[in-house]
């Protein structure tokens, strides 16, 4: 597993960034290209998923009033931020890449053999 992996190593911050950014790209990006879904669709899936496993781990961690709870729980809180972050992004990229699909340029038909900068 990459995140223990990480934990055992005392990765830096960088790392961890890195690795959160591959499950998107993994889980979000190629998971929507390769089913063919939307990503909003997909994206998601992702954060349902997300939400629930790390939900459902922090409460075995309380139960079982496991010492790196607090640890855990916070580096929890910047995942979760930084991949909302990661989502917000795609999310603006294919609405950007929808609105320049969208976009038409009209050139005035009394100026035929004019290009966009103007010349003759």
């Amino acid at each position: 597993m990459e995140f223990e992996r990480l934990l055992q190593e005392q990765a830096p911050l960088e790392a961890y960034t890195e690795w959160v950014e591959s499950i998107v790209d993994r889980c979000v990006l190629q998971y929507a290209q390769r089913r063919r879904l939307p990503l909003r669709t997909a994206i998601r899936q992702f954060l349902m998923i997300w939400i629930a496993f790390g939900s459902r781990l922090l409460r075995e961690m309380t139960a079982q009033a496991a010492p790196g709870f607090g640890t855990f729980h916070l580096m929890r809180i910047m995942f979760d931020d930084y991949f909302l972050y990661l989502v917000e992004l795609l999310h603006i990229d294919e609405r950007a890449g929808e609105l320049m699909r969208n976009i038409q340029i009209d050139i005035p038909p009394e100026y035929p053999d004019t290009d966009y900068e103007g010349n003759h």
